[in-house]
């Protein structure tokens, strides 16, 4: 074999390989069926925007209260 058919044999070799693993990855992880249930199930999903800087102040005033709610707990065992 000259040089490049091995340099041909060996990128066949090489890009079987990764569709092999891409199939592997697919499957074992699942991606497709999410895919799938997805496309089945999209009329019941709404994209909207948000405000990113309401979502942090609210989760900010929900985690102080949490820790508020727990200090005080503390204090009463």
């Amino acid at each position: 074999m000259d040089v490049k058919a091995v340099n041909s044999w060996i990128k066949r070799w090489v890009d079987k390989m990764q569709e092999d693993l891409v199939r592997l990855v697919k499957t074992a992880s699942g991606v497709d069926e999410l895919a799938d249930i997805y496309q089945q199930n999209k009329h019941l999903y709404t994209v909207e925007a948000n405000n990113a800087r309401q979502l942090v102040e609210s989760a900010a005033r929900d985690i102080e209260k949490l820790l508020s709610n727990r200090s005080t707990a503390l204090v009463f065992v």
